[in-house]
Protein backbone atom coordinates (compact mmCIF):
# COMPACT_ATOMS: atom_id res chain seq x y z
CA UNK A 1 0.00 0.00 0.00
CA UNK A 2 3.22 2.09 -0.22
CA UNK A 3 2.87 2.78 3.63
CA UNK A 4 4.18 -0.21 5.37
CA UNK A 5 7.69 -1.34 5.05
CA UNK A 6 6.83 -4.45 3.22
CA UNK A 7 10.58 -5.84 3.92
CA UNK A 8 9.23 -7.25 7.53
CA UNK A 9 7.34 -9.61 5.38
CA UNK A 10 9.38 -10.06 2.61
CA UNK A 11 12.00 -10.93 5.45
CA UNK A 12 9.67 -13.63 7.48
CA UNK A 13 8.77 -15.54 4.00
CA UNK A 14 12.49 -15.86 3.23
CA UNK A 15 13.84 -17.06 7.10
CA UNK A 16 10.51 -19.29 6.50
CA UNK A 17 11.92 -20.56 2.62
CA UNK A 18 15.31 -20.85 4.18
CA UNK A 19 14.53 -23.43 7.01
CA UNK A 20 12.60 -25.47 4.72
CA UNK A 21 14.77 -25.09 1.59
CA UNK A 22 12.03 -24.49 -0.32
CA UNK A 23 11.84 -21.46 -3.47
CA UNK A 24 10.36 -17.91 -3.73
CA UNK A 25 8.15 -17.50 -5.82
CA UNK A 26 5.95 -14.33 -6.57
CA UNK A 27 5.13 -12.92 -10.03
CA UNK A 28 3.56 -10.26 -9.62
CA UNK A 29 2.69 -6.79 -7.51
CA UNK A 30 4.18 -3.59 -5.81
CA UNK A 31 6.26 -3.82 -2.64
CA UNK A 32 7.83 -1.18 -0.67
CA UNK A 33 11.11 -1.37 1.01
CA UNK A 34 11.79 1.33 3.70
CA UNK A 35 13.49 0.60 6.77
CA UNK A 36 16.53 -1.53 6.28
CA UNK A 37 14.89 -4.84 7.61
CA UNK A 38 17.70 -7.18 6.47
CA UNK A 39 16.11 -10.43 3.78
CA UNK A 40 18.25 -13.26 3.47
CA UNK A 41 18.19 -15.54 0.24
CA UNK A 42 19.62 -18.93 0.27
CA UNK A 43 16.76 -20.62 -1.80
CA UNK A 44 16.03 -20.12 -5.69
CA UNK A 45 14.30 -16.78 -6.03
CA UNK A 46 11.64 -16.03 -9.16
CA UNK A 47 9.88 -12.66 -9.20
CA UNK A 48 8.54 -12.56 -12.54
CA UNK A 49 6.82 -8.91 -13.11
CA UNK A 50 7.19 -7.77 -9.13
CA UNK A 51 7.92 -4.17 -8.76
CA UNK A 52 10.34 -2.99 -5.60
CA UNK A 53 10.10 0.21 -4.47
CA UNK A 54 13.50 1.29 -2.61
CA UNK A 55 13.19 4.39 -0.23
CA UNK A 56 16.87 5.18 -0.24
CA UNK A 57 16.83 7.60 2.17
CA UNK A 58 17.08 4.38 4.49
CA UNK A 59 20.23 2.91 2.56
CA UNK A 60 22.49 2.04 5.16
CA UNK A 61 26.38 2.04 5.44
CA UNK A 62 26.43 -1.65 6.90
CA UNK A 63 23.69 -3.56 5.50
CA UNK A 64 22.27 -4.44 1.87
CA UNK A 65 18.79 -4.59 1.51
CA UNK A 66 19.47 -8.61 0.33
CA UNK A 67 21.97 -10.61 0.78
CA UNK A 68 22.70 -13.99 -0.87
CA UNK A 69 24.26 -16.35 1.57
CA UNK A 70 25.21 -20.04 1.73
CA UNK A 71 24.35 -21.95 4.43
CA UNK A 72 27.54 -22.73 5.29
CA UNK A 73 30.09 -20.10 7.05
CA UNK A 74 33.81 -19.43 6.21
CA UNK A 75 36.54 -20.80 8.61
CA UNK A 76 40.10 -20.16 9.20
CA UNK A 77 42.69 -23.28 8.09
CA UNK A 78 45.07 -23.77 10.85
CA UNK A 79 47.82 -25.60 10.14
CA UNK A 80 50.67 -26.97 12.03
CA UNK A 81 54.68 -25.43 11.15
CA UNK A 82 55.32 -28.69 9.00
CA UNK A 83 51.88 -28.15 7.08
CA UNK A 84 52.41 -24.29 6.51
CA UNK A 85 55.85 -25.26 5.36
CA UNK A 86 54.42 -27.69 2.55
CA UNK A 87 51.64 -25.35 2.18
CA UNK A 88 53.81 -22.49 1.47
CA UNK A 89 56.55 -24.51 -0.94
CA UNK A 90 53.59 -25.83 -2.98
CA UNK A 91 52.33 -22.45 -3.88
CA UNK A 92 55.13 -20.87 -4.57
CA UNK A 93 56.19 -23.22 -6.98
CA UNK A 94 53.22 -22.93 -8.69
CA UNK A 95 51.83 -26.76 -8.31
CA UNK A 96 48.33 -27.65 -9.38
CA UNK A 97 47.65 -29.97 -6.46
CA UNK A 98 48.41 -29.24 -3.10
CA UNK A 99 47.62 -32.25 -0.49
CA UNK A 100 47.85 -30.17 2.25
CA UNK A 101 44.75 -28.65 1.15
CA UNK A 102 42.53 -31.65 0.48
CA UNK A 103 41.00 -31.92 3.44
CA UNK A 104 39.30 -28.15 2.07
CA UNK A 105 38.22 -29.50 -1.28
CA UNK A 106 35.49 -27.53 -2.67
CA UNK A 107 36.37 -23.74 -1.16
CA UNK A 108 37.52 -20.64 -1.91
CA UNK A 109 40.58 -20.11 -0.16
CA UNK A 110 41.90 -16.70 0.07
CA UNK A 111 45.52 -16.14 1.44
CA UNK A 112 46.82 -12.64 2.71
CA UNK A 113 49.92 -11.51 4.24
CA UNK A 114 49.36 -8.22 5.57
CA UNK A 115 53.03 -7.44 6.82
CA UNK A 116 53.77 -7.05 2.92
CA UNK A 117 52.30 -4.60 1.38
CA UNK A 118 52.19 -4.48 -2.47
CA UNK A 119 50.04 -2.02 -4.45
CA UNK A 120 50.84 1.03 -3.28
CA UNK A 121 48.30 4.07 -4.38
CA UNK A 122 49.67 6.91 -6.18
CA UNK A 123 49.33 10.53 -5.10
CA UNK A 124 49.93 12.21 -2.52
CA UNK A 125 46.35 12.28 -1.00
CA UNK A 126 45.98 8.41 -0.49
CA UNK A 127 49.15 8.41 2.01
CA UNK A 128 50.75 5.49 0.99
CA UNK A 129 47.66 3.55 0.31
CA UNK A 130 48.49 -0.14 -0.20
CA UNK A 131 47.12 -3.51 0.03
CA UNK A 132 48.44 -6.92 1.30
CA UNK A 133 50.04 -9.42 -0.59
CA UNK A 134 46.71 -11.79 -1.50
CA UNK A 135 45.48 -14.55 -3.53
CA UNK A 136 42.50 -16.47 -3.88
CA UNK A 137 41.78 -19.99 -5.81
CA UNK A 138 39.50 -22.72 -5.60
CA UNK A 139 40.40 -26.35 -4.68
CA UNK A 140 38.56 -29.20 -6.67
CA UNK A 141 38.78 -33.11 -6.14
CA UNK A 142 42.42 -34.47 -4.92
CA UNK A 143 43.60 -30.92 -3.34
CA UNK A 144 43.60 -29.56 -7.19
CA UNK A 145 44.07 -25.71 -7.70
CA UNK A 146 41.44 -23.83 -10.10
CA UNK A 147 42.77 -20.43 -10.68
CA UNK A 148 46.55 -18.91 -11.20
CA UNK A 149 48.63 -18.39 -8.42
CA UNK A 150 50.29 -15.36 -9.22
CA UNK A 151 52.06 -14.34 -5.83
CA UNK A 152 55.11 -15.83 -3.84
CA UNK A 153 54.49 -15.91 -0.44
CA UNK A 154 57.09 -16.15 2.27
CA UNK A 155 54.04 -15.98 5.33
CA UNK A 156 51.10 -15.29 5.52
CA UNK A 157 48.28 -13.64 8.24
CA UNK A 158 45.57 -14.97 6.93
CA UNK A 159 44.45 -18.80 5.67
CA UNK A 160 40.81 -18.68 4.72
CA UNK A 161 37.98 -21.43 3.35
CA UNK A 162 35.22 -20.74 1.59
CA UNK A 163 32.73 -22.93 1.05
CA UNK A 164 31.44 -23.68 -1.96
CA UNK A 165 27.54 -24.83 -2.73
CA UNK A 166 27.08 -27.97 -4.46
CA UNK A 167 24.10 -26.66 -6.26
CA UNK A 168 23.47 -23.15 -8.19
CA UNK A 169 20.99 -20.46 -6.61
CA UNK A 170 18.75 -19.24 -9.41
CA UNK A 171 17.32 -15.22 -8.38
CA UNK A 172 15.78 -14.15 -11.53
CA UNK A 173 13.03 -11.20 -12.46
CA UNK A 174 11.95 -8.07 -10.22
CA UNK A 175 11.88 -4.20 -11.22
CA UNK A 176 13.62 -2.31 -8.83
CA UNK A 177 12.80 1.46 -8.28
CA UNK A 178 15.23 3.49 -6.67
CA UNK A 179 14.25 7.26 -4.91
CA UNK A 180 17.47 8.42 -5.59
CA UNK A 181 17.45 10.18 -1.96
CA UNK A 182 20.71 8.42 -0.27
CA UNK A 183 21.65 9.62 2.60
CA UNK A 184 24.91 12.42 2.62
CA UNK A 185 28.09 11.78 4.36
CA UNK A 186 31.17 11.53 4.23
CA UNK A 187 31.30 8.03 6.47
CA UNK A 188 31.86 5.58 3.35
CA UNK A 189 29.61 3.73 0.66
CA UNK A 190 26.09 3.05 1.16
CA UNK A 191 24.27 0.01 0.11
CA UNK A 192 20.93 -0.21 -1.42
CA UNK A 193 20.72 -3.53 -3.41
CA UNK A 194 21.91 -7.21 -3.54
CA UNK A 195 25.00 -8.76 -2.21
CA UNK A 196 26.03 -11.83 -3.21
CA UNK A 197 28.37 -13.75 -0.64
CA UNK A 198 27.40 -17.61 -2.09
CA UNK A 199 29.47 -19.23 -4.83
CA UNK A 200 27.34 -20.68 -7.74
CA UNK A 201 24.85 -17.77 -7.72
CA UNK A 202 23.07 -16.70 -11.17
CA UNK A 203 20.92 -13.46 -11.41
CA UNK A 204 18.98 -12.58 -14.31
CA UNK A 205 15.90 -11.14 -16.25
CA UNK A 206 16.39 -7.74 -13.61
CA UNK A 207 15.57 -3.80 -14.56
CA UNK A 208 16.92 -1.39 -12.01
CA UNK A 209 16.63 2.57 -12.27
CA UNK A 210 14.48 5.47 -10.87
CA UNK A 211 11.52 6.40 -9.77
CA UNK A 212 9.53 7.91 -12.46
CA UNK A 213 10.42 11.25 -12.32
CA UNK A 214 12.61 11.03 -9.82
CA UNK A 215 16.18 12.21 -10.26
CA UNK A 216 19.48 11.06 -8.35
CA UNK A 217 20.59 14.83 -8.01
CA UNK A 218 21.05 15.67 -4.73
CA UNK A 219 23.16 12.85 -2.70
CA UNK A 220 27.00 13.39 -2.52
CA UNK A 221 27.88 10.57 -1.20
CA UNK A 222 28.81 7.11 -2.93
CA UNK A 223 26.67 3.79 -3.32
CA UNK A 224 28.60 0.44 -2.76
CA UNK A 225 26.76 -1.10 -5.87
CA UNK A 226 23.18 -2.57 -6.50
CA UNK A 227 24.80 -5.56 -7.12
CA UNK A 228 27.71 -6.74 -5.13
CA UNK A 229 29.99 -9.69 -5.20
CA UNK A 230 32.05 -10.62 -2.60
CA UNK A 231 34.79 -13.93 -1.92
CA UNK A 232 33.11 -16.15 -4.08
CA UNK A 233 33.24 -18.19 -6.89
CA UNK A 234 31.47 -19.22 -9.93
CA UNK A 235 28.87 -16.40 -10.68
CA UNK A 236 26.78 -14.82 -13.41
CA UNK A 237 24.92 -11.91 -13.83
CA UNK A 238 22.60 -11.76 -17.06
CA UNK A 239 20.06 -9.72 -19.52
CA UNK A 240 19.90 -7.11 -16.71
CA UNK A 241 19.36 -3.17 -17.11
CA UNK A 242 21.63 -0.55 -14.61
CA UNK A 243 21.89 2.78 -14.15
CA UNK A 244 25.08 4.43 -13.54
CA UNK A 245 24.97 7.72 -10.68
CA UNK A 246 25.31 11.32 -11.36
CA UNK A 247 28.89 12.78 -10.96
CA UNK A 248 28.15 16.52 -10.41
CA UNK A 249 25.19 16.91 -8.85
CA UNK A 250 22.45 20.24 -8.72
CA UNK A 251 24.38 22.16 -5.89
CA UNK A 252 27.62 21.91 -8.33
CA UNK A 253 29.19 19.20 -5.45
CA UNK A 254 30.23 16.05 -6.54
CA UNK A 255 30.30 12.41 -5.25
CA UNK A 256 33.76 12.03 -3.74
CA UNK A 257 34.37 8.84 -4.00
CA UNK A 258 33.55 6.01 -6.96
CA UNK A 259 29.37 4.97 -7.05
CA UNK A 260 28.20 2.30 -8.94
CA UNK A 261 25.90 0.13 -10.22
CA UNK A 262 28.40 -3.08 -9.52
CA UNK A 263 30.98 -4.08 -7.44
CA UNK A 264 33.09 -6.98 -6.67
CA UNK A 265 36.30 -8.48 -4.70
CA UNK A 266 38.07 -11.58 -4.32
CA UNK A 267 35.95 -13.19 -6.65
CA UNK A 268 37.02 -15.95 -8.77
CA UNK A 269 35.18 -17.04 -12.27
CA UNK A 270 32.58 -14.64 -12.85
CA UNK A 271 30.66 -14.11 -16.25
CA UNK A 272 28.41 -10.88 -16.87
CA UNK A 273 26.78 -11.11 -20.05
CA UNK A 274 23.82 -8.84 -21.50
CA UNK A 275 23.94 -6.31 -18.85
CA UNK A 276 23.86 -2.61 -19.57
CA UNK A 277 24.54 0.03 -18.12
CA UNK A 278 25.56 3.23 -20.30
CA UNK A 279 26.03 7.35 -19.04
CA UNK A 280 27.16 10.57 -19.98
CA UNK A 281 29.83 11.95 -19.21
CA UNK A 282 28.71 13.21 -15.87
CA UNK A 283 28.13 9.66 -14.63
CA UNK A 284 30.18 7.77 -12.65
CA UNK A 285 31.72 4.83 -13.87
CA UNK A 286 29.44 1.63 -13.32
CA UNK A 287 31.74 -1.29 -12.65
CA UNK A 288 33.97 -1.28 -9.73
CA UNK A 289 35.93 -4.32 -8.72
CA UNK A 290 38.96 -5.48 -6.74
CA UNK A 291 40.68 -8.77 -6.92
CA UNK A 292 38.91 -10.99 -9.67
CA UNK A 293 40.21 -13.74 -11.65
CA UNK A 294 38.35 -15.28 -14.63
CA UNK A 295 36.30 -12.21 -15.46
CA UNK A 296 34.10 -12.22 -18.25
CA UNK A 297 32.32 -9.51 -19.74
CA UNK A 298 29.94 -10.58 -23.04
CA UNK A 299 27.78 -8.61 -25.11
CA UNK A 300 27.55 -5.95 -22.75
CA UNK A 301 27.02 -2.37 -23.03
CA UNK A 302 28.44 -0.40 -19.75
CA UNK A 303 30.25 3.17 -19.63
CA UNK A 304 33.27 1.79 -17.65
CA UNK A 305 34.92 -1.23 -16.04
CA UNK A 306 37.43 -0.35 -13.36
CA UNK A 307 39.76 -2.48 -12.05
CA UNK A 308 41.42 -1.30 -8.95
CA UNK A 309 43.69 -3.62 -7.54
CA UNK A 310 44.54 -6.61 -9.67
CA UNK A 311 42.38 -8.70 -12.41
CA UNK A 312 43.64 -11.71 -13.76
CA UNK A 313 42.25 -13.49 -16.72
CA UNK A 314 40.04 -10.37 -18.07
CA UNK A 315 37.66 -11.15 -20.97
CA UNK A 316 35.57 -8.65 -22.88
CA UNK A 317 34.10 -10.02 -25.73
CA UNK A 318 31.07 -8.87 -28.10
CA UNK A 319 30.99 -5.83 -25.92
CA UNK A 320 30.83 -1.61 -25.53
CA UNK A 321 32.78 -0.25 -22.86
CA UNK A 322 31.74 3.68 -23.30
CA UNK A 323 31.99 7.22 -21.84
CA UNK A 324 33.77 6.77 -18.63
Amino acid sequence: DSINNDAVQISKAHRYANARNIPIVNHKGEFWLKENEKIIIQTDVDWGNTIFHIDEKYNSLTDFRFEVTSKENPKNIVLSAEEKKKLLSDLNSCKMIIPTLKPHKNHLIIIADSNDRIGFRAGASYKGQSWAREDFFYVEESGKVIGDITWSFKNYTRLTAYPVDKNYLHIQGGIFYLSGENPSSRRGYYKNGIQVRRSRTTISNQWIGLEPGKEDTTTISPRNGFYSFSNVYDVRLENVRLTPYLYTRESGNKVHSGTYGISMGRVLKSHFKNVTAEGSQNHWGVFGTNLNKDLKIENCLLNRVDIHFHCWNLSILDSHIGER
